[in-house]
């Protein structure tokens, strides 16, 4: 599994990434890198699968899922609150 797509759904998980648009210019860049982000672990996610269906041991698994876990949830928390700022505008 890639380092990286464990630290940042650590940090992610641990609340040491957010989101603070100034504009909606900056708000798309911050989606746009976070799709980025998650592209990236769901990639290192697919190997997990990949080694798993071919036999192999990945014990890192369920630690990963349940930070990708919350990570999925403070991304859907954040677009909910970009939309309701954006309501209010």
């Amino acid at each position: 599994m890639g380092a990286f797509a464990a630290l940042a759904a650590v940090s992610v998980a641990e609340q040491q990434l957010t989101i603070v648009p100034l504009d909606r210019r900056q708000e798309m860049a911050e989606l746009v890198q976070t799709r980025v982000v998650l592209n990236r672990i769901g990639n290192n996610l697919n190997q997990v699968a990949r080694a798993l269906n071919s036999g192999d041991e990945a014990p890192e698994a369920d630690a990963v899922l349940q930070l990708v876990g919350r990570a999925i949830r403070r991304v859907e928390a954040a677009a909910d609150q970009i939309a309701k700022s954006r309501s209010r505008a």
